[in-house]
């Protein structure tokens, strides 16, 4: 795993089929028969591996591993799991409710208004180095109190779980460090998606 590019499972898929090591393997399939085995509920990744290890049949972890991995793209699907049909029906834990231990976490969303200011002088933006965790040390635009006769215009814009309505307001002075960054060549400054595209937006109006 020293290697650059190599993980976890490719290391001990390496060990496990080259090798014939004693380690186990989680892949995609891998995990959803022993998150479903040992009715493990969104578990950490750390806690799949741990108990894989703990799974692995030690005589013949090859085999072993392979015959999972089977398992999990023929028998244990993420929708209408054959149970009947799996050799491990009798010992699995979360077959009375297979398919909860497949289900994703839907992303819960936060709807943010922000309000952001645009000073242009000589052809060049006024941008600040970001302290927030949104686009942390990347060039943004200020923040500003809105004034309705200075708005410009709005858009909206995603990042992570934020669904940000973003709202351009004129200003003619800043209190604030900022940087001069020639509007055209901006896009070669270490801006955030949101300031590329507010610049965008200004470029169309």
């Amino acid at each position: 795993m020293a290697l650059p590019g190599i993980g976890e499972y490719t290391a001990s898929a390496v060990c496990s089929f080259g090798l014939g090591q004693n380690v186990p393997v989680v892949d995609t399939n891998i995990a959803r028969v022993i998150k479903r085995h040992f009715a493990l509920l969104s578990p950490k990744v750390k806690t799949l591996w741990s108990q894989a290890e703990v799974f692995v049949n030690t005589k013949s972890p090859r085999s072993h591993n392979l015959a999972l991995m089977d398992l999990g793209s023929l028998i244990c699907l993420p929708k209408n799991p054959k149970c009947e049909e799996c050799p491990l029906e009798s010992s699995c834990l979360g077959k009375a409710e297979a398919e909860i231990y497949t289900q994703t976490k839907k992303t819960v969303y936060e709807n943010m208004e922000l309000f952001l200011g645009v000073c242009i002088k000589d052809n060049k933006i006024a941008l600040k180095t970001s302290t927030q965790k949104m686009y942390k040390d990347m060039l943004v635009l200020p923040s500003v109190e809105p004034l309705e006769d200075d708005f410009i215009a709005s858009f909206k814009h995603s990042y992570t779980k934020y669904r940000l309505v973003v709202k351009l307001y004129n200003i003619s002075q800043i209190s604030e460090e900022v940087s001069w960054i020639s509007i055209a060549n901006a896009e070669n400054a270490p801006i955030s998606s949101l300031t590329k595209k507010a610049l965008l937006k200004l470029k169309s109006i």
